[in-house]
């Protein structure tokens, strides 16, 4: 509730104010910059739309809720937030009660013998956590590997596989490049 009237109040001042691209929301400790805000909340709906999902569908109007769990802890791990959301929809289609076929659960479809200590029923923003900080590692890793030539291939590889193989990685890669150009259209 605190956030749509935080939301709110800051949509009204932003009229008013030159500097939008500043603009911090803060809510229940956590700071997220406006149009980090506007720009996965755009990319999150872009997708879902791009893949057939119909005005009616309840994850278009949860898509602002959903990145108030992303961009937090991307920005905590340093995670790219376009990347973020591709994970997000590719593991999970962002149902956030989404199960695999290993067990797997929640919006990064987290894997139960990773989380040992995180119960099974978490938060999409816990899961969001989770999933950036595997998002991070997966990074690090492979250019550790690959040095200033990794690509995004090779990091979802890492994020899939658990090893830096390029082929497990091709769908998201092409999905992360279609959002930053349908983006930098708008």
């Amino acid at each position: 509730m605190y956030r749509y009237i935080a939301m709110f109040i800051l949509a009204c001042s932003l009229l008013f104010c030159p500097l939008w691209s500043k603009a911090q929301i803060c809510v229940g400790g956590d700071c997220v910059s406006y149009p980090d805000l506007v720009r996965t909340t755009r990319g999150i709906i872009w997708i879902l739309r791009t893949e057939g999902a119909r005005l009616s569908d309840y994850r278009l109007k949860f898509a602002e809720s959903f990145a108030w769990a992303i961009v937090p802890p991307a920005k905590k791990y340093g995670v790219d937030l376009d990347a973020m959301v591709v994970t997000a929809y590719a593991e999970s289609s962002f149902y956030p009660e989404a199960i695999g076929k290993k067990g797997e659960f929640g919006l990064y479809q987290i894997h139960p013998d990773k989380a040992k200590r995180m119960k099974r029923w978490i938060s999409v923003r816990e899961n969001a956590d989770y999933g950036a900080r595997l998002l991070a590692r997966a990074t690090k890793r492979c250019r550790e590997k690959f040095g200033d030539e990794v690509t995004w291939e090779h990091v979802f590889g890492h994020y899939r596989s658990g090893y830096c193989n390029p082929e497990y990685g091709e769908k998201k890669a092409r999905l992360v490049r279609n959002l930053k150009a349908a983006l930098k259209e708008e």
